[in-house]
């Protein structure tokens, strides 16, 4: 709200973090595109800044769960920070996706963009039976 002006009362800064942190939360996250084929899903999801050892992808029970970790750098060295607006922490998203061959999914993280390419297998088809009743 104040950007770079230089104040003196803390409580204009606790003021302008409020409404910063309320406004920017729906902003946060991990931004994906998922694309379908006849034979795949594609997902890519935007993580600038993340290092490829700090991104976790697990398929468990139907469930895609893509998470990743920023760990803050805080360097006082060369001054103090008038604004800070790169996001740390923990990010996750969770997608429920069925029918993926899980041994074959295969992913690569490259300038920032993690592509998750998710085969497809054929839906297994119950059949039914009629069962006589005596």
């Amino acid at each position: 709200m104040f950007g770079l002006i230089p104040y003196t009362f803390d409580e204009f800064r606790k003021i302008d973090s409020f409404f910063n942190d309320v406004f920017d939360k729906k902003t946060s996250g991990i931004k994906v595109d998922i694309k379908e084929t006849e034979n795949e899903y594609l997902l890519e999801a935007e993580l600038p800044g993340y290092n490829k050892e700090n991104i976790n992808l697990e398929y468990k029970n139907n469930y895609l769960t893509l998470s990743a970790v920023k760990e803050e750098i805080i360097d006082n060295s060369r001054g103090n920070y008038i604004r800070k607006e790169r996001s740390y922490g923990k990010v996750s998203r969770t997608f429920y996706i069925e029918n993926l061959d899980k041994d074959n999914i295969k992913a690569r993280y490259k300038d920032g963009v993690l592509q998750v390419i998710l085969p497809k297998i054929e839906k297994s088809i119950e059949e039914s039976s009629r069962i006589e009743i005596e």
